[in-house]
């Protein structure tokens, strides 16, 4: 069916991005929603971090690129992390990069800091991957 959220066997894989200013609850949970929908077998979430000699480093030395701090990455990740099906297997839940390339974040250049942290949230928060999770849901902007 050309309606790409009628799939129901897993579909491939997913490659996510934080927004870098989105709204807790906002148009991240929707995104969320619009992923769990596709039916992706797996999802890799990924933090925006900038490295040297790179056109985003121009951007954020100008001030038009802002840095999620590691609670903001934290939270956006839970989010997301509570409204996928607890069947989609996330194969990352942030990226890295050395600090001999690193500019920002600085907590990317921490081996597991994000993970750890994202353990930490869920436990506090009482919740897990597929908490949320809703297999009825449909996106009302795609509705035939």
């Amino acid at each position: 069916r050309n309606n790409r959220y009628s799939y129901r066997t897993p579909v491939g894989h997913g490659h996510w991005t934080c927004r870098v200013q989105a709204p807790r609850h906002g148009a991240n949970c929707q995104t969320a929603r619009r992923v769990a929908a596709l039916g992706f077998h797996s999802v890799k979430l990924h933090n925006l971090y900038v490295v040297r000699d790179t056109p985003l480093e121009a951007l954020w030395r100008d001030g038009q690129v802002p840095i999620q701090s590691l609670e903001e990455y934290v939270s956006f990740a839970v989010d997301m992390l509570e409204v996928l099906p607890p069947t989609t297997v996330v194969e990352r839940l942030a990226g890295e990069a050395t600090e001999e390339f690193l500019l920002a974040p600085e907590w990317t250049s921490v081996k597991h800091c994000a993970r750890n942290a994202i353990d930490a949230e869920l436990k506090r928060r009482n919740s897990w991957q597929g908490k949320y999770y809703d297999p009825t849901w449909r996106d009302p902007e795609y509705e035939d």
